[in-house]
């Protein structure tokens, strides 16, 4: 069975939404203390919190992008182009954090 082109472009928006809201959080809740006790509470570790939250919200995103209704033609390079920026650019900003946070401390 192949993947609908449509589906595959909700997939590849829902990850970029994905992508930069992990990125982000990774980074807040490194840097502040209280979003740190927050997700350390919700689960009993900061990092299962996070994991959470992915896999939750991974599913719902590609739902809400996914419209099989709508007749439109789907290109899905320019949005497979754009995940893949948005997925280097966060490993960029995440390694130049944590490397800045660890050499320096």
């Amino acid at each position: 069975m192949a993947l609908s082109p449509k589906l595959a472009v909700a997939a590849t928006k829902a990850g970029i939404i994905q992508i930069t809201m992990v990125g982000t959080l990774l980074i807040v809740h490194e840097s502040s203390t209280r979003v740190y006790a927050l997700f350390q509470t919700l689960t009993g570790h900061h990092w299962l919190t996070l994991s959470v939250l992915t896999v939750i919200l991974f599913p719902l995103l590609v739902r809400v992008m996914y419209r099989p209704q709508r007749p439109q033609p789907v290109r899905l390079r320019p949005w497979a182009t754009t995940f893949a920026v948005v997925t280097g650019l966060y490993v960029l900003v995440n390694l130049v954090y944590f490397l800045v946070k660890y050499l320096v401390h």
